[in-house]
C-alpha cells in the first residue's frame, strides 16, 4: 500500500480545525486558515488535506463538521511541548505526521463542488 505523505500545506489547514469537539465547518475552516497563513485556502488544498486526514484517521467529518481525531491531538500535544514555538508548528507537525508513516485505505476522496466552496469561501 502506498504512504500517506503530507505537506506543509495539508498541516496548515488541519491546523486550522480547532482542537475543540465541535470541530469547524467549511467557512469557519477557510476563515481560520486565512488568519492563520494569510492566504485563502484552494478547493483543491482543502480536498486534499482532508482527505489525507481522513485516510490517516486523525480527522473525521461529522454532520459537515471537521473535527481531529484523538491520534492527531495527541501528536499536537507532542509538538507543542516541543521547542521552536508556533512558527515552526507546521514544519514540526508535517515531520511528526510523516514519522507514522500512514498506509492509504481505499476510503473515497474527500471532494466539494464548486459551488459549496464558493458559498463557504463568500461567507467568510
Amino acid at each position: 500500500m502506498e504512504k500517506i505523505e503530507f505537506d506543509q500545506t495539508d498541516c496548515w489547514i488541519l491546523l486550522s480545525i480547532p482542537l475543540e469537539k465541535e470541530g469547524c465547518d467549511l467557512p469557519e475552516l477557510i476563515g481560520i486558515a486565512d488568519m492563520l497563513n494569510h492566504s485563502i485556502p484552494s478547493k483543491l488544498e482543502i480536498e486534499t488535506a482532508i482527505t489525507k486526514g481522513i485516510q490517516s484517521e486523525t480527522v473525521c467529518l461529522k454532520e459537515g463538521r471537521f473535527m481531529l481525531c484523538l491520534l492527531f491531538k495527541e501528536i499536537f500535544d507532542k509538538v507543542i511541548k516541543g521547542r521552536g514555538g508556533i512558527f515552526s508548528l507546521v514544519e514540526k507537525i508535517e515531520k511528526k505526521l510523516n514519522s507514522y508513516e500512514f498506509e492509504q485505505h481505499n476510503i473515497s476522496a474527500f471532494k466539494l463542488t464548486q459551488k459549496e466552496y464558493d458559498s463557504a469561501y463568500q461567507s467568510v
